[in-house]
């Protein structure tokens, strides 16, 4: 009921399936609210299965990655620069980057500054 006119078909047919062979898969979609805004999300999809590994429900999360996905506007049309309009949008969504990190990353011992001394 969220599509619309640009929601890509092929996309839909990939989260049917999805759901159809119980697989734990992500997806960017384009989406639409109920006043009809296109929104974009980064879909993640698991199957949650009971102790006869039989699939009873799905967990979906969402993330509004938008920002992320419009184009950039021309200098004049804010009065922003790219630069400065990209930083805000990744510093706003700054939560929404750390959870679309790879969990996986090697942890950095620092070593305390000597400067004080």
């Amino acid at each position: 009921f969220m599509y619309g006119d640009l929601t890509d078909k092929k996309t839909i047919d990939k989260i049917r399936q999805t759901f159809d062979n119980h697989e734990s898969n992500f997806h960017e979609v384009l989406l639409y609210t109920k006043n009809r805004t296109p929104i974009w999300l980064y879909m993640q999809i698991a199957p949650i299965r009971n102790e006869n590994e039989k699939v009873v429900l799905f967990l979906c999360t969402f993330r509004d990655i938008t920002l992320f996905k419009q184009p950039i506007e021309d200098d004049s049309a804010r009065g922003w620069t790219k630069f400065a309009r990209l930083t805000r949008a990744l510093t706003n969504n700054r939560n929404v980057v750390q959870q679309l990190a790879p969990l996986n990353k090697p942890e950095v011992n620092h070593k305390p500054s000597r400067l004080v001394e």
